[in-house]
């Protein structure tokens, strides 16, 4: 009787955990696209043993390099913001997030990433082999980059190779003409975002055409926008807010001299064997421990 006791309350207790998520549920492919992956844990008891000491030591050596890390390059991006002459602020700006974000990466456990995603070949919808998204190597201020978000990982990375000024969509717009705006946010206020999904402020929105042109004119790096509005782990996609996607779009966007910028997209991928690097909902700090428990992580850009 205690064994289906147990069972049942943990039966329920899963099936309540599966139908908070299931409020999102894709009707066509039956995707959660913000249930947590599943952290897979060996079957052997002395694996789990040896498993659980190798990540005790991996966290214990790590957390203290992350803290440092992550305090001396807000200290940097603090201090360089400082700067007034834009083509001295952006190549100092562009040295601490090579430097500091990369290396904040590879404590995290991405020694290596596969940034190769733009020179694969795709076919058409014509049956045609074609390549892909153009390269975004060469993404200058007021480039216009799109990229899907699954994880604050993907911040760290995208301030690695661009360093842009974000572009946050409005998740509950009061008016179609708000719909077109963006809330511009720097390194660290995208990774609370990203972390914490705070209420935004719809008066800082500005419109994007002006935003791309303002970091074209200060040196502010690529506009860089997240049009889902929220993480989802790699398995969905979500539906993209204006101003990229619903009318009218940015094609219909009432750009500067006339002409839309130059564009590229980032697409993210991380593929895992034990723990998904993909966050979606939880503790983010808890996130971050079992990543440092990991003796290595992938990430495809």
């Amino acid at each position: 009787v205690r064994l289906f006791s147990c069972f049942s309350s943990s039966t329920l207790s899963l099936h309540r955990k599966m139908e908070k998520f299931r409020t999102f549920e894709d009707p066509a492919t039956g995707i959660m696209p913000f249930m947590p992956a599943k952290v897979l844990v060996p079957k052997n008891p002395l694996l789990r043993m040896l498993r659980g000491l190798v990540s005790l030591v991996l966290i214990t050596l790590r957390l203290p390099f992350l803290l440092a890390a992550v305090l001396l390059v807000s200290i940097n991006s603090l201090l360089i913001s400082l700067i007034p002459i834009p083509f001295l602020r952006r190549p100092l700006q562009r040295l601490s997030d090579v430097i500091g974000c990369r290396y904040i990466l590879f404590i995290l456990g991405f020694w290596w990433i596969s940034a190769g995603w733009e020179q694969k070949k795709v076919v058409s919808a014509r049956g045609k082999a074609d390549q892909g998204w153009p390269p975004c190597g060469d993404a200058t201020s007021g480039t216009l980059l799109v990229a899907n978000s699954c994880s604050y990982l993907d911040i760290l990375y995208l301030s690695f190779r661009f360093s842009p000024t974000y572009g946050v969509p409005l998740r509950e717009a009061s008016s179609a003409k708000k719909q077109q705006c963006l809330v511009p946010k720097g390194l660290f206020g995208m990774l609370w975002d990203v972390a914490f999904s705070p209420k935004q402020d719809e008066s800082q929105a500005v419109p994007v055409a002006d935003l791309v042109a303002r970091c074209k004119a200060s040196s502010l790096g690529p506009l860089c926008i997240l049009p889902e509005g929220l993480t989802s782990h790699e398995g969905a996609m979500l539906p993209f807010l204006p101003p990229v996607g619903g009318a009218p779009g940015l094609e219909n966007t009432a750009w500067p001299l006339g002409q839309p910028p130059k564009c590229g997209a980032v697409v993210f991928r991380y593929p895992y064997k034990r723990f998904s690097p993909c966050y979606t909902c939880g503790s983010v700090v808890w996130h971050i421990v079992n990543l440092c428990s990991q003796v290595y992580s992938a990430m495809e850009a």
